[in-house]
């Protein structure tokens, strides 16, 4: 069983994904995307290169209700399919399981109600936050509901794309006891590594490596949470 929010921030110029599953290699789910074009996650019933497709038809000016018709066109005799996909402009769309969202964020959930109501209303708790962060905060917000049991043994991923030809954050855990939290220490890690390097374009003069970049920002950060 997979959980799946897809979501976009007109604002930040950014749209991508978070997916949570109960199984590895995220029990199946093709999760895909891309600059100029969405992002797209199918949990089951359709065929590989579905989410491609859902893509190329977003890519292509289709709105997210139109490009799922087409794709769940596609699915077999095993039940309905359950996907979501968010473009650049108009309302997300989705299939299968439980839903909850708005105009800029869809989540499905075969888990049930509950999970997409937890996961939707962490999403929107964080409006003020990069979209990668809400995302994750999002999935947090329905393992708390789930329990940390149902994800033991699973995987996670986190997928985010903005202005850039390549993804501004692709992070994922598999086959782990805690893939959430794994992945949540590997976002944490990668942010302090992308801060780095935005300060050496800034300051390309500084002496300062990253290891102790780094762990100066950590030890400001401890600093802040104990005063």
């Amino acid at each position: 069983m997979t959980i799946a929010i897809v979501g976009r921030s007109a604002a930040q110029g950014k749209f991508g994904l978070g997916v949570l599953s109960h199984s590895p290699l995220l029990g199946g789910a093709q999760v895909l995307a891309r600059t100029e074009a969405g992002a797209v996650a199918v949990l089951g019933g359709l065929p590989k290169g579905s989410d491609a497709l859902g893509l190329n038809l977003l890519h292509g000016g289709f709105t997210a209700a139109h490009a799922l018709t087409v794709v769940a066109a596609n699915a077999g005799s095993g039940g309905e399919p359950a996907l979501a996909m968010i473009g650049l402009h108009g309302a997300p769309a989705g299939a299968g399981g439980a839903k909850a969202g708005d105009a800029d964020h869809l989540v499905i959930s075969p888990a049930g109600d509950a999970a997409a109501r937890a996961c939707s209303a962490a999403f929107g708790e964080r409006a003020d936050d990069p979209l990668e962060m809400r995302l994750l905060a999002a999935l947090e917000g329905a393992l708390q509901v789930l329990g940390e049991a149902w994800a033991r043994g699973g995987s996670a991923a986190l997928i985010v794309h903005g202005a850039r030809a390549y993804s501004d954050v692709d992070v994922r855990a598999d086959f782990d006891e805690a893939p959430l939290a794994q992945l949540r220490r590997i976002f944490d890690e990668q942010h302090l590594v992308d801060l780095y390097f935005a300060e050496r374009r800034r300051n390309p003069q500084s002496t300062e490596f990253a290891d102790e970049f780094i762990a100066r920002i950590k030890r400001e950060r401890a600093q802040g949470s104990r005063a």
